[in-house]
């Protein structure tokens, strides 16, 4: 409780997309930025490139909010292009997985780091999509009971069939940044864009993804749904309607009581 405050204090350029995940060993605030996490100087005068790029940063936080003196720190190692949307989940082991999108070799991938609980980079750059043709966007990350990972995004035409469409994936991941098993399809509807994942791991060990689907109920509906997943990324039942309305749902967000 109190007043607002600069958590980080004064940054140079500018800090903008947010996230944090705190638990009771403490956690992490990151950001997308376009000064000290973006490409280095010396790196842009070796590639001629023309200016730097956004990349993400990193502080790690006690369980009360407050920032340690090893961080903040750059979790972003390629030195091309933007590196945006990041999202964050600190994981039983002390460690904190992170995800985002970027530039790919045909459209955007998401990407995926691990950084320890003294601020130092255990992995980066992990390109977390095996699907690499057209958009993989939007990404969301959860931290799992068993003290795993899991990371979701939308992916474009990867149903294929001629679906020019966005679907929903996941991939899992150990505290160390390895991946767990193949990406899974997450949404089963697939005509239309089922799109902008979240994601959030419950008590029990399973987790649960909510996404946005267009025009699966009636013409120009937009609505919600979800489906809940175990440890294994095993889907435990059909993705089910979560908004009561007709009304247009964006958006979706989604945790856990802890309960």
């Amino acid at each position: 409780m109190g007043t607002e405050q600069a958590i980080l204090g004064t940054l140079p350029g500018d800090q903008v997309w947010p996230a944090i995940n705190v638990n009771a060993a403490g956690g992490y605030l990151i950001w997308q930025g376009n000064a000290n996490e973006g490409t280095p100087a010396a790196a842009i005068k070796k590639a001629a490139t023309p200016a730097p790029g956004w990349g993400i940063g990193a502080a790690r936080l006690t369980s009360g909010f407050a920032v340690t003196a090893a961080t903040p720190a750059r979790v972003t190692q390629r030195l091309s292009g933007d590196q945006e949307k990041p999202r964050v989940a600190a994981l039983k082991s002390g460690n904190a997985l992170v995800a985002w999108q970027g530039p790919g070799k045909l459209g955007a991938d998401i990407y995926a780091a691990v950084i320890g609980p003294g601020g130092n980079l255990v992995k980066s750059d992990v390109v977390v999509n095996t699907y690499t043709k057209d958009l993989q966007i939007n990404p969301d990350v959860a931290a799992l009971a068993d003290g795993n990972g899991v990371v979701v995004w939308q992916s474009f035409q990867e149903e294929g069939g001629g679906n020019a469409f966005f679907g929903v994936y996941a991939q899992r991941f150990t505290p160390a940044g390895a991946k767990l098993g193949r990406e899974f399809h997450v949404n089963q509807t697939t005509n239309y864009n089922q799109r902008t994942p979240a994601i959030a791991g419950l008590a029990n060990g399973t987790f649960v993804v909510v996404w946005v689907s267009e025009l699966q109920r009636f013409q120009n509906s937009v609505d919600l749904f979800g489906r809940i997943f175990d440890a294994n990324g095993l889907a435990l039942g059909n993705e089910f309607l979560i908004n009561t309305t007709s009304n247009y749902c964006a958006n979706p967000a989604v945790t856990s009581s802890g309960d």
